[in-house]
């Protein structure tokens, strides 16, 4: 399982995806990498890029309220069970927990 962290989010995706050059590093290193952290500024495309670079991962978005109680409550069991069956997770606004 591979972790995939960002740290801001564009609130509206752009309606049609412009492949990055960074996003040939960004897949090469979540295959690398046990964790990797992308951050940008707030409307910058991060998630953009990870939901189509990395379109197998689990996304949870942690400016979810449910998300983030749950990841502050009890983290262990909270990166359990996200990462059960799953190819890699991409943690959306991982700073907020």
């Amino acid at each position: 399982m591979h972790l995939v962290t960002l740290s801001a989010a564009p609130e509206t995706p752009p309606p049609t995806y412009v492949p990055r050059a960074l996003g040939t590093t960004l897949t090469e290193l979540a295959g690398l990498f046990p964790v990797v952290y992308l951050t940008g500024p707030r409307q910058s495309g991060t998630t953009t890029l990870a939901r189509n670079v990395l379109p197998g991962f689990r996304f949870i978005d942690l400016e979810e309220m449910l998300a983030r109680e749950e990841a502050l409550d009890d983290p262990r069991r909270f990166l359990r069970r996200i990462a059960d069956g799953a190819e890699g997770v991409v943690l959306d606004e991982a700073q907020r927990a």
